[in-house]
């Protein structure tokens, strides 16, 4: 009995094929960044057509770097911890944790969200906005602050630039990802504290009346 030739290898479903084109091109963002990365290549290396990619991205590169910022946005923001049954403290270890281990193992996940920041593209922007006030609200309902009053969403923003920057250091200067996330805790609870004795002893500025003409 002659032996069995092997199966072909089965089609990927529409779903799974997107999200192959979206990993492939998710890795190829975090090496070369946003501009520097090879749709055929990504074709290439999913074993499709250049046309076939485009079925799935309509225009090309941008299409396909939108997806690759959405995969990016959720892994980092979806997973957020808000068990109502765990305190301020054992909540913030588990969200910054997680935050800090991406960034200590430096995955392509999070190199591709560190060089977003140069990203000029008006959808991706907005997406990236979004992201942001999303985090943000996360984070205030997590440590029962107002995230609606201005100085709290400007530190909150604030304290997000400043852990980002400092995982990234750390991991680049080999700091104990613990010894950092003290840090960033001490940092995160000055700030928000200041913040709330700013809004709670100053009142919003009022327009200086305008001149009389004569």
């Amino acid at each position: 009995m002659s032996p069995r030739a092997p199966r072909p290898p089965r089609r990927l479903t529409a779903e799974k094929r997107r999200e192959q084109l979206v990993e492939i091109a998710l890795h190829q963002i975090a090496e070369r960044g946003f501009d520097e990365y090879s749709l055929d290549e990504v074709a290439e290396a999913a074993d499709v057509s250049r046309n076939l990619l485009y079925r799935y991205f309509p225009r090309g590169r941008q299409d396909l770097s939108l997806a690759v910022v959405e995969r990016v946005m959720d892994e980092l923001g979806e997973r957020w911890n808000v068990d109502p049954t765990l305190d301020r403290q054992e909540r913030g270890e588990i969200n910054l944790g997680r935050v800090a281990r991406l960034g200590f193992d430096a995955t392509a996940e999070w190199r591709v969200y560190r060089r977003v920041r140069a990203v000029t593209d008006r959808e991706a922007v907005a997406l990236i906005e979004n992201f942001h006030s999303r985090w943000v609200e996360r984070i205030a309902a997590n440590n029962e602050v107002d995230a609606s009053k201005e100085i709290i969403a400007l530190g909150l923003r604030s304290l997000i630039a400043f852990a980002c920057e400092a995982i990234d250091q750390a991991a680049a200067r080999g700091i104990p990802q613990l010894d950092v996330m003290e840090l960033i805790f001490a940092v995160f609870d000055d700030t928000l504290s200041r913040c709330a004795s700013i809004q709670s002893t100053r009142s919003p500025r009022r327009r200086a009346p305008a001149p009389s003409k004569g």
